[in-house]
Parts: C-alpha cells; sequence; structure tokens
C-alpha cells in the first residue's frame, strides 16, 4: 500500500498544478467509490499464517489475538484505534472470471482454441499440444464443455516499485490456458488475485496464496469446473485447474 501512495504523490507532482489526481489510498477509493474491506486479508507480520477474516468492527474484541506460531500479536493498538499490522488484498477469481467469460471477445477466444485443438492444429511447443495437457483433453466431454472446463496457471514474481527505491511488491496472476495465444496474454485476459506487500520479499507465500487455493477448491459459483489441480515450479509458483 505504500508503493500505491507514493505513486499516487509521484503523478499529482508530475501533472500540472490543481491536478484531481488522488494522493493517497483512502481518497482513490472514496473517489472510486469502492469498499475495498470486502476483500481485505490480514496476515502474520514475519508471514507465518493467514488470520480469519474478521469485519471492522470486530478488531477491538480480536485487539490481543496472536500468530500461533511466532506469537506475534495480529493488531497494532494506538488508544482506541486498532489496525492489522499486516494486510492485502484478495480479488476473488470466481468473481472475475465471471465477468471475463461474459465477454463476446472472449467467448470467441475459447471457441477458436477448442475449435484448433480439435483439428489437431496446435505444436507441440504449445500447452495444448504437449504431454502436461493430454489427460484433459482425451476426457469424454472436456472439449464439448471447453468455455467452463478451465486450465489456469498461477504465478508470482517481483516488481520493483520504483527506480529510486529498493521497494518490492509480489503480484499474484491467472492466466487462463483455454483462451487462443492471440489472446492469451493480453490485456486484461491475465487476472490479478492479490499483490503481496513489501518492502522485501516475504518469509513464506503459503499464506497470500491460501485464500486463492482454498477458493479454487471449494468454488462452485459460476458453474466453472475447478475440480482439482497439479502443483510444479518454474521461477514462480504455477498450477494447473481443470
Amino acid at each position: 500500500m505504500a508503493a500505491l501512495e507514493q505513486h499516487l504523490k509521484n503523478q499529482s507532482r508530475i501533472l500540472p498544478e490543481h491536478n484531481l489526481v488522488p494522493t493517497s489510498l483512502y481518497r482513490l477509493i472514496s473517489a472510486i467509490d469502492l469498499d475495498l474491506s470486502m476483500f481485505e486479508k490480514h496476515v502474520c507480520i514475519n508471514d507465518c499464517e493467514l488470520f480469519a477474516d474478521l469485519d471492522h468492527s470486530e478488531f477491538a474484541q480480536h485487539a490481543v489475538d496472536a500468530c500461533s506460531k511466532c506469537g506475534e500479536l495480529r493488531f497494532d493498538r494506538r488508544g482506541r484505534a486498532v489496525s492489522p499490522r499486516k494486510k492485502f488484498y484478495h480479488i476473488p477469481l470466481a468473481l472475475q472470471l465471471g465477468q471475463l467469460l461474459e465477454q463476446p471477445e472472449v467467448k470467441r477466444s475459447l471457441q477458436k482454441m477448442a475449435t484448433e485443438i480439435r483439428a489437431g492444429v496446435t505444436c507441440l511447443s504449445s500447452f495444448w499440444g504437449g504431454k502436461l495437457a493430454e489427460p484433459l483433453v482425451k476426457r469424454d466431454g472436456f472439449l464439448d464443455h471447453f468455455q467452463r472446463n478451465l486450465a489456469l496457471s498461477i504465478g508470482l514474481d517481483g516488481v520493483q516499485a520504483f527506480k529510486k527505491e529498493e521497494y518490492e511488491v509480489w503480484p499474484i496472476g491467472v492466466k487462463i490456458w483455454n483462451l487462443h495465444p492471440e489472446e492469451r496474454t493480453s490485456k486484461g485476459k491475465v487476472l490479478l488475485t492479490s499483490v503481496v506487500p513489501g518492502p522485501k520479499c516475504p518469509k513464506s507465500f503459503e499464506p497470500y496464496l491460501q485464500p486463492l487455493l482454498q477458493e479454487i477448491k471449494t468454488s462452485t459459483s459460476e458453474g466453472l469446473t475447478l475440480a482439482h489441480f497439479f502443483f510444479f515450479f518454474f521461477f514462480a509458483c504455477c498450477f494447473v485447474i481443470l
């Protein structure tokens, strides 16, 4: 969040005087009328674990909550003010997928990919022409419901927020392999589910991935098939879900 606020301030300085660019996260949220609290997640200050969700009205009642692993307190308390020591925001995957799959160009891209797979057009270097996807393609009915049986990869990597400052954040993104290569990595098609806060790489990514993995395991909304996944690494965490 500190990186975002610094970026907003920099933008305001660059633009002409008396511009309307918000210079704080609070002003940005107010301007777009977005309640981020519904997406707020709290983690241990040492990245040990993800805490259970709480409504803001319950913070004071849980002011003494602590990490079960390292014992560090969940909240800072200054007078009557109680605030989480470390937090991030998780934007639900099902919510984003539901909106994305309604777009006409996305539907056309999915149909084009399914048609090419049936025709054997995909080359061996393509995901759908490779060994990993072979069991999926051969599964009965998989291609008939290609728009709902989704293969996704989840990747994360560090991004330096500013050129002159050593402040890193770690976006968690989702790529939809059912989309045709022409669309797969285009703007708006790679979904951002979370941003792990900096300034340095966390000691563990596990608590930041938990909301997404739990959603994948339990979600049946939007009629999507997200039954099970395979796990492997290649520079970043990657999962394939079907």
